[in-house]
Formats: C-alpha cells, sequence, structure tokens
C-alpha cells in the first residue's frame, strides 16, 4: 500500500486518521479502521463516519462495579420487548405510529443520540418518533408505566404519612369463549360507572373515609373462556375504616351494578387486600407493561395469556389464532385510559404540583441524569434498523460504553458485507 494511501486511512466508527489499514472481522466482533484499499471492497462509504462517539466521556462497564445480574437481567428485558415491537409491527401493520416507533427518525434532527443513564443502568434513543401507545407498544408500555409507578409511590407514601390506609381491589365478572370483547368491554365500564354514582356507594365512601381511588384497566385471554377483562384500584380510606364491612357492602354493590349491564359473577368477583408492605411489590400489579418492566414480573394465570404473551405465542409458534387475538385487543382498547386518577385525589395527596403529561410525552421525555454517549449517523441507524440490533444497541452502551457499540456497529457491517444480514 502506498505510503498516501495509508494516510487517508480512517476510523470507519469515529472518522479519527489511523497510519494503519487494517480489518478485522473473525467472529464479528472487532474495531475496524477503514481505508480507500478496502472500502471499495465492501461498498461501504470513504472519510465519512456513520456516527461520531463522545471520545471523552465513555459509559464504564461492568468493571467499574456495575451490578452485572442486574445489567444481564434489564438487557434480556429489553430484548424481549424490542423482539414483541418487532411481533406488534407486524401484527398491526396499519398502525403507522407503531411502526415507525423508535426506528424513524424526526424530521429536521440529523442523528440519532444515544444516552446512557448510570442511576437506572440502562440506555436510551434521543431524537426517535415514539407511538406513546401502551396497549400495543411494549417499549413505550413500560417506560410509561414506569413513569406512572414512580408518580403511585409518591401517592402512596404521602397517604400512609398521614395516617391513611391504602386497599387494593380487584373488580371481575364471568366471562365466555364466545363473548365479545367491544361489548364486554362497553358493559363492564358501564357497570363500574353505574355503581360509582349509586347512592350506596357514597354512603359507602363516607363511611371508609374515602379520599380517592387510581384505577386501571386490564385483560387476559384464556383458549377455554375467552377474553377476560378486569380493573385493580387502589382505594386510599382512612385508618380506621373497616374493611371486612367495606368488603361485604362493595361486593353487594358491584354485583348489583354488574347484573344491571346484563353481567354475572361468582364470589370472585369482587378481592379487597390491605397493602401492607413495601410499596413497589403493589404497584408493580399495574398496567398490562408490568411483566415487562422487571424480571420477576407477572404473568397471565395458568390458561391464561396477556397480550404480550399472545405476541410472544405468536412469534414462536406462528399460530394465527393468538395473532387475531391481539387484534381484537388492540381494536378494542384503542383510546382507553390504562390508569386514571379519581377528580381531586392528585391535589388531595401532594400530586398538583406534578405537571399532567400524555402516555407519548412520557414515552418521548429524557430521563434526568441522562450521560450523552454518542451519535448515529443515518447511515449507521439505518444499518441498526435493517438489523433489529436496536435493543443490542443499548445493551452495549449498558455493558461496555461506547467501545461495546463500536464492536456491534463493526459486527454488522462485518456481516453485511459478507451478504448475510442478521434478520428479514
Amino acid at each position: 500500500m502506498a505510503r498516501d494511501q495509508e494516510s487517508a486511512d480512517v476510523c470507519l466508527l469515529c472518522g479519527k486518521v489511523g497510519s494503519k489499514a487494517r480489518l478485522a472481522v473473525e467472529q464479528n466482533t472487532a474495531y475496524v479502521l477503514q481505508s480507500n484499499a478496502v472500502a471499495p471492497v465492501l461498498g461501504l462509504p470513504l472519510l465519512s463516519s456513520p456516527l461520531r462517539p463522545n471520545c471523552a466521556q465513555s459509559v464504564p462497564g461492568p468493571a467499574l462495579g456495575k451490578d452485572t445480574s442486574k445489567v444481564a437481567n434489564t438487557a434480556a428485558s429489553r430484548d424481549r420487548r424490542y423482539t414483541l415491537q418487532a411481533v406488534a409491527r407486524r401484527v398491526l401493520p396499519d398502525n403507522a405510529r407503531l411502526s415507525g416507533c423508535l426506528r424513524t427518525r424526526i424530521p429536521r434532527r440529523p442523528v440519532v443520540n444515544l444516552y446512557a443513564h448510570p442511576q437506572h443502568q440502562s440506555a436510551s434513543y434521543g431524537d426517535l418518533m415514539r407511538c406513546g401507545n401502551v396497549w400495543c407498544c411494549p417499549v413505550c408500555a413500560a417506560k410509561v408505566s414506569e413513569k406512572r409507578r414512580g408518580e403511585l409511590e409518591i401517592a402512596l407514601g404521602n397517604h400512609r404519612a398521614a395516617g391513611g390506609v391504602v386497599l387494593l381491589v380487584s373488580f371481575t365478572v364471568a366471562h365466555g369463549i364466545g363473548d365479545d370483547l367491544p361489548l364486554l368491554l362497553q358493559r363492564f365500564t358501564a357497570a363500574e360507572r353505574s355503581m360509582k354514582r349509586s347512592g350506596g356507594y357514597v354512603r359507602l365512601k363516607g363511611r371508609v373515609g374515602l379520599v380517592g381511588t387510581v384505577r386501571a384497566l386490564e385483560v387476559t385471554y384464556g383458549r377455554a373462556n375467552g377474553f377476560h377483562p378486569h380493573a385493580h384500584a387502589l382505594y386510599f380510606v382512612s385508618a380506621d375504616a373497616d374493611v371486612t364491612a367495606f368488603t361485604a357492602e362493595l361486593f353487594r354493590l358491584w354485583r348489583h351494578a354488574a347484573e344491571g349491564q346484563g353481567l354475572t359473577m361468582n364470589d370472585h368477583g369482587l378481592d379487597v387486600r390491605a397493602t401492607v408492605g413495601a410499596v413497589g411489590s403493589y404497584v408493580a400489579k399495574w398496567g398490562a407493561a408490568a411483566e415487562l418492566t422487571n424480571a420477576s414480573a407477572k404473568r397471565g394465570r395458568v390458561g391464561q395469556l396477556t397480550p404480550w404473551e399472545l405476541l410472544a405465542h405468536f412469534a414462536a409458534t406462528g399460530e394465527t389464532w393468538a395473532r387475531d387475538r391481539f387484534r381484537d385487543y388492540a381494536g378494542a382498547f384503542k383510546g382507553r385510559h390504562q390508569l386514571s386518577y379519581s377528580h381531586g385525589l392528585k391535589a388531595a395527596l401532594g400530586l398538583d404540583t406534578v405537571a399532567e403529561k400524555t402516555d407519548a410525552e412520557l414515552a418521548t421525555e429524557i430521563e434526568h441524569g441522562a450521560v450523552w454517549v454518542g451519535e448515529l449517523l443515518p447511515e449507521a441507524w439505518a444499518l441498526i434498523v435493517r438489523h433489529e440490533a436496536r435493543a443490542a444497541v443499548l445493551n452495549a452502551v449498558v455493558a461496555g460504553g461506547w467501545a461495546a457499540v463500536e464492536a456491534v456497529l463493526v459486527s454488522l457491517w462485518a456481516v453485511e458485507a459478507r451478504g448475510r444480514p442478521l434478520a428479514a
């Protein structure tokens, strides 16, 4: 190689000029120094970096004291979320926002920024469109659920500090394989409204000193009994509330309201528990994304599948019934609120100073304390999306900082150059 040609060698990743050109792609893990002599063979751009790293502020890897077991669990959860999002995108091809979520750059944003969150041992992207759909997007659902969880923990802590008690109440009704989910949901929510407007419920609120409620709507599916919509609600009551009497009266009111909507239930139609113990163990029950926000998350009961499990079953088996039921669920829950506070509760619990944000806003915002890691130029981002390596890049940030991101990019370039894409 001529000396003047060697002086033009450039790092494919950061644009630094090198004195020796080399390409080491054995095992698909290497740092590439790209030269004029090699670039035409691979069809890669010359003197144009796919990404520009913040070389002076690389993120520390596990060797600097990270909890490696937590990192591994978080990486596995992240892999699952992004994999299921890709499945949801195929199952719901007409949902444009979902299709572009964390794949499409925001208009007039020239790069995709990478951020690390050392306090959470996590990482995220900036400058990408997000759908904010808590029902159909497992990635947005996890982030929104975690944000709502933090707010809810403050509410629980403030009420308990004031001497109050919080009850976890679950509402359900009988259901069957032939039930139409939109109609079932319509009747279920109508029964909730009817119960809360009744004189008996108003009197019950006074007896237990009810400050307010926070309610979450969920659904599971079983091949034997069809869709099972249910609601969980936190009841913020006074410390001297008679829980036994409250449970008996609320059950009577709920059954009467449900029957008024043509619904039935057995003795398990209502469940009431006092939330004694760590706040987080009860907050973890909230939201369809709960099983995606920590490694020990819940799953559907035996014979019951959560919406995310429907997606996973379809991806694993190709059985179209799971795909079709997820589509039914997505249509029925579109536009519904997953988590809702009763009127005046936020003010009563000291949350009125917290700015109200939509799910889309929560899904998009960058965490406080985020550390900028680097920029992915359009060529690099297109490569990552083609190979469905979005989770792999974030995992690399957490595990090894910028050097690990470089290794992922190099691996992708090398595999693509050999004509063996990692994903369709």
